[in-house]
């Protein structure tokens, strides 16, 4: 399964999404992995969207191993936006029709802390103090 996503080029957003295996099934039924292009444009096809979630763009390979049966695991990665991405989900494993579960799916924007204004002050007493000792060995 696949969504597309406006994002802003340059853009860096945290991806999370939870995982579990599904319970009473094998492990080969439980593989999940995550793609995340930023290669194609806005009206991609889905056949070019299928065959560019390759390894260049993989960001998670999950497998049972890893995660236990009804033990939810949140992934989080970091990703950098184009002016349209593609997140892709791909089951891997047995083509049973079974697969795993995945919840949670959020994409957020990653903005920059704003300063505190103690973090202004602490700054401008360091200038003066700099400046201060510059004029004393100019002297």
């Amino acid at each position: 399964m696949y969504q597309r996503v406006n994002t802003q080029k340059g853009q860096a957003y945290n991806l999370s999404f939870d995982f579990t295996a599904r319970p009473n099934t094998s492990a080969q039924t439980n593989g999940l992995q995550a793609f995340w292009i930023n290669t194609l444009g806005k009206n991609a096809s889905a056949d070019s969207i299928i065959k560019a979630a390759n390894a260049n763009s993989l960001i998670a390979d999950l497998h049972p191993t890893a995660v236990s049966a009804n033990t939810w695991q949140t992934f989080s990665q970091q990703v950098i936006g184009a002016n349209y991405s593609f997140l892709v989900f791909k089951a891997t494993g047995n083509s049973d029709s079974l697969g795993t579960y995945l919840d949670n799916v959020k994409l957020n924007k990653v903005t920059a802390p704003v300063p505190e204004p103690e973090t202004y002050a602490l700054m401008g007493i360091g200038l003066v103090g700099l400046f201060a000792a510059r004029r004393r060995k100019a002297k």
